[in-house]
C-alpha cells in the first residue's frame, strides 16, 4: 500500500502507519496476517470532523445527542452529496453501524424470511 493524496482517505494511510493503530483489528492479528475488512479506522478523519470533536471534547460535550441536528447534518450532505432528499424526522441515531443494520433489516423484512 502506498500513500496517496488526503482526496482519497481510505488509501492516504500506508501499511506501516496503520499497523501502528491499536484498534482489534490492527493488534489482533499476526505480522504476517493481513486483516481485509475496511473500517472507520482505515481512514484519516476530515479536518472538519477532528475539529468538531476537539472542539466538543474541549466543553466537556460528551453526552448523548438530542433532537435532528446530526441527522439535519447527514441530509444535507446526502443532498448534496448523492441527490438522496431525507427526512430527518424519519431517521434514528444509532450506537454503530451494525446496530444500525440490525433495524434496517427489521424494518424491510418479514421474520423468517429467506435470505435470497
Amino acid at each position: 500500500m502506498t500513500a496517496a493524496t488526503p482526496l482519497d482517505p481510505l488509501n492516504t494511510l500506508t501499511l506501516d502507519q496503520l499497523r501502528t493503530r491499536t484498534s482489534v483489528k490492527w493488534r489482533e492479528y499476526a505480522p504476517d496476517m493481513l486483516p481485509l475488512w475496511v473500517a472507520e479506522m482505515d481512514a484519516v478523519l476530515a479536518p472538519g470532523i477532528v475539529e468538531a470533536v476537539t472542539r466538543a471534547l474541549h466543553d466537556g460535550d460528551t453526552g448523548y445527542d438530542h433532537g435532528f441536528r446530526y441527522a439535519e447534518a447527514w441530509a444535507a450532505y446526502a443532498a448534496d452529496r448523492w441527490d438522496w432528499h431525507v427526512d430527518p424526522a424519519l431517521t434514528m441515531t444509532v450506537a454503530d453501524v451494525m446496530t444500525g443494520i440490525v433495524y434496517a433489516l427489521g424494518a424491510l423484512t418479514e421474520p423468517g424470511a429467506p435470505s435470497s
